[in-house]
């Protein structure tokens, strides 16, 4: 799920929440005061929050139960993501993996409700 705003479906979502989530959060400089209301009342809800941030760390850290810290540093007056995005890819690769064979198939229903909407 990505929370972007917190509409009514993620707010649901929320709620839904219990000891067996897992809410992940990348949260960067000019840090979002609904990201972090999400993860607190996540946080209340029971879930486990992984936290991956910049060096200042978000003021999610409070609630997070494991805090990842990344190097946003660049060249360019922007902050750089390719540290986030190789995280992203490691994570998903050994999510993956756990989850095993339902993976797969929860992948081939998706791209079934999806009606061919991608492009091979």
């Amino acid at each position: 799920m990505l929370l972007d705003d917190l509409d009514q479906k993620d707010k649901g979502c929320l709620l839904d929440m219990n000891r067996r989530s897992v809410f992940m959060v990348f949260d960067f400089a000019r840090y979002q005061k609904n990201i972090i209301r999400a993860a607190h009342v996540a946080k209340q809800k029971g879930a486990t929050i992984v936290l991956i941030s910049d060096g200042e760390l978000s003021p999610i850290k409070t609630d997070a139960s494991i805090v990842l810290p990344i190097s946003t540093d660049s060249f360019l007056p922007l902050s750089g993501m390719a540290t986030a995005t190789a995280i992203i890819e490691i994570l998903l690769s050994d999510v993956y993996t756990q989850i095993g064979s339902s993976a797969n198939e929860h992948l081939t229903e998706w791209e079934l409700l999806t009606g061919g909407e991608t492009v091979e």
